[in-house]
């Protein structure tokens, strides 16, 4: 028996939405930097809320909110909450079938994938983190097909990178 269990970034097939806040990469810079002075990574966040018109613009706000939450500033995270959300699958498909070659080496574990999505909900692009020949191709395929909805500021699209994780694991018999 197969069980392979698909989670999309806080978001689990045939689940309910994780209440899991949305916490993209930060560099390092960043981090240190609002660790530092969350109220004023809050207030530049804030800035380019505000007036973005970029793709970059919404994503750095994000992630600028995201590091002065990280940094102390419980304000930002409740931004975060209450004014991003994320990417969504739009369907409730099942994880494409299991490789043979994958299940005859008892290929187990979590795979993950950090994906660029369009303001359409598309992806454009995916890198997987530990690649795993007998499974990437056939779940990176599936994450291509899936249709989501897009990641959005204030109701507002925009294209931004997104990591998508599946937990994967052959079951007795």
């Amino acid at each position: 028996m197969l069980r392979t269990g698909a989670r999309a970034g806080g978001l689990r097939k045939r689940c309910a939405q994780s209440p899991e806040r949305w916490e993209p990469q930060l560099t390092p810079e960043l981090r240190e930097s609002c660790k530092k002075a969350p109220l004023e990574c809050r207030q530049a966040a804030e800035t380019l809320a505000a007036g973005w018109t970029t793709d970059d613009e919404a994503f750095g706000a994000l992630r600028a909110f995201a590091a002065a939450c990280q940094g102390g500033d419980a304000k930002s995270c409740g931004v975060i909450d209450r004014r991003f959300t994320q990417v969504r699958s739009l369907s409730e498909r099942p994880v494409p079938e299991y490789p043979k070659a994958a299940r005859d080496k008892r290929l187990q574990g979590t795979s993950a994938a950090t994906c660029t999505f369009t303001r359409t909900g598309v992806v454009t692009s995916c890198t997987v983190e530990r690649p795993v020949p007998e499974l990437d191709g056939p779940f990176l395929a599936w994450i291509r097909e899936e249709p989501y909805q897009a990641a959005t500021l204030d109701g507002r699209s925009f294209g931004c990178e997104y990591r998508l994780e599946f937990r994967l694991s052959i079951g007795p018999g």
